[in-house]
């Protein structure tokens, strides 16, 4: 048949209550294996363009591949537009990282067509808070499907089966590469440009991901890799990290380079040449110092040449913990670690309760209220899915530095992802 004949027309709106409880601990399952979604009708106009949409939010039911039982009830959010002939329709499917995050950052903060509304990069007030059209959104290029791993959002494993059993760096993929199949199957996608869009964790996922996906005949046309980490041997390498640090005295006005830097990039382009250079060199060096890389380090990123020494010359020892605490120590606040523009008091035991929680972290203490309220109002009346309970772990991160080897980070905290990017990436893009 034609691609006319399947083009994708617009359903009615049907709204869902779902009472099943979604536990998010390593030894919680369900029984329920249905499969149903709430389906709303939405536009936007993004640059210039209309854009009639379908929102469904809902779940679909993995197998075992060996067993054809079914082991997995994985939530997702998807917004195709109307109208439109699947094979001339790319599909991106989306997933944040961790592991041990639902996606709802990069769905309500980067790409999906509706975004929450902050006071970024300031801390935000309580409600009344509001959503906005957003017109960085890639629906005008490709249909969105935005998917919370299992443990993760109103994800779960399936009885007999537990959360724990996806906990893995090949299980994870593996869940998830069950969950698109399934999708290309119920939605007519299999003749789709089909891409897979990674943040954090996320990228060595998809890395994964599109392995087994390709041994299982699914070939894809791209993947996108978003605040990569393919090497977690490199997780607080100083070379890679110094031009994040350098951003974040930047944009604080610690900076004392001669003369001053004009713009952001221009200033990380010098830094990066000079980590790359005079650095890795003095680095290697050490404890014999160069007193003029030791300068040049002290006025890129903010702090004297006397506590770089006392550092070992390593602004990052501690994954930069030291660094984000001593910028503005004299102002008596903390620099954020996925947003460094945002500052807040760092005192407090939550770090010291639970090292993996997100700490005193100030994005989060910034934005962890807005998106905790929102998420719930644009489920509830919006894409008009209610859930049995409506809880914070949808916003849970893993801590990608902390204390946990990468095959036990799942739900290890409250953390943050696309949109709440350190400075150097968010400024410099």
């Amino acid at each position: 048949m034609s691609d006319v004949a399947h083009t994708q027309q617009a359903p009615s709106d049907q709204p869902l209550l779902d009472t099943t409880p979604y536990g998010s601990g390593k030894d919680d399952s369900i029984t329920d294996t249905t499969e149903s979604a709430a389906v709303t009708q939405h536009s936007i106009t993004i640059n210039g363009t209309m854009i009639s949409y379908t929102a469904t939010a809902g779940h679909l039911v993995t197998t075992d591949m060996s067993s054809a039982q079914p082991v997995a009830k994985i939530f997702y959010v998807s917004f195709t537009a109307n109208e439109a002939a699947p094979t001339a329709r790319p599909i991106t499917f989306f997933y944040n990282g961790g592991p041990g995050s639902s996606s709802v950052f990069l769905l309500l903060g980067s790409f999906g067509p509706r975004r929450i509304k902050t006071d970024m990069p300031h801390f935000t007030p309580p409600a009344p808070y509001s959503l906005e059209d957003n017109p960085d959104s890639l629906l005008d290029h490709t249909d969105l499907v935005f998917i919370n791993p299992v443990g993760t959002g109103y994800s779960a494993a399936i009885a007999p089966g537990k959360n724990g059993d996806f906990w893995g760096v090949d299980q994870d993929a593996g869940s998830l590469k069950q969950f698109i199949k399934r999708f290309l199957s119920k939605y007519n996608r299999w003749n789709s440009p089909k891409f897979l869009f990674g943040e954090s964790y996320g990228t060595p996922r998809t890395c994964v991901l599109t392995w087994l996906l390709h041994e299982d005949g699914v070939d894809l046309n791209g993947v996108i890799l978003q605040s990569s980490i393919l090497d977690y041997s490199q997780v607080g390498n100083t070379i890679g990290l110094l031009p994040t640090l350098a951003a974040d005295a930047w944009f604080h006005k610690k900076v004392t380079v001669s003369p001053p830097p004009g713009d952001l990039p221009t200033f990380m382009s010098t830094v990066e040449k000079f980590a790359r250079g005079p650095y890795a060199r003095a680095q290697a060096a050490y404890p014999r110092i160069d007193r003029e890389v030791l300068e040049t380090l002290s006025q890129m990123v903010g702090i004297p040449p006397e506590v770089l020494i006392y550092w070992q010359l390593d602004p990052a020892t501690g994954d930069a913990t030291i660094f984000l605490t001593s910028l503005l120590l004299s102002d008596g606040v903390a620099v954020g670690v996925y947003d460094g523009r945002v500052t807040a008091v760092d005192t407090g035991i939550a770090g010291s309760i639970d090292p993996n929680s997100g700490s005193n972290d100030p994005t989060i203490t910034a934005v962890g209220g807005v998106y905790t309220a929102m998420w719930n109002v644009y489920l509830n009346e919006e894409l008009e899915y209610t859930p049995h309970g409506l809880s914070r772990r949808c916003l849970s991160h893993g801590n990608e530095g902390g204390s946990r080897s990468v095959l036990q980070q799942h739900k290890s905290g409250i953390g943050c992802g696309s949109g709440l990017e350190p400075v150097a990436r968010s400024q410099a893009s």
